[in-house]
C-alpha cells in the first residue's frame, strides 16, 4: 500500500537513482504475501517454523514479483 501512496506522486525517482523502479516494483509487487501463502497453515506451524519461513520469504520476495510480471503479462495487453 506504500508503493501505492508513492505512486500517486507519479514521481520517477531523481536522476541517478537506478533502484528507484525496483524499489518501487517490490513496494507493489506483494512478493511477501505471495511468499507467505506458499506454507498452509494446516502443513506448516508458523510458531515453530517463523525463523525458517521468514527467511525463505525473504529470499524469494526480490524476485517473486518479476516472476509474476512474466507469468501474467498477457493480461495487460488487448488482442485488438
Amino acid at each position: 500500500f506504500e508503493g501505492c501512496w508513492i505512486e500517486q506522486y507519479n514521481f520517477g525517482g531523481f536522476p541517478g537513482s537506478h533502484d528507484y523502479p525496483q524499489f518501487l516494483r517490490r513496494m507493489n509487487g506483494l512478493g511477501h504475501c505471495v511468499g507467505a501463502s506458499l506454507w498452509p497453515k494446516e502443513q506448516f506451524n508458523e510458531r515453530s517454523l517463523f525463523l525458517e519461513i521468514t527467511s525463505a520469504i525473504a529470499q524469494m520476495e526480490n524476485w517473486m514479483v518479476w516472476v509474476n510480471d512474466l507469468m501474467s503479462f498477457y493480461k495487460e495487453f488487448d488482442d485488438e
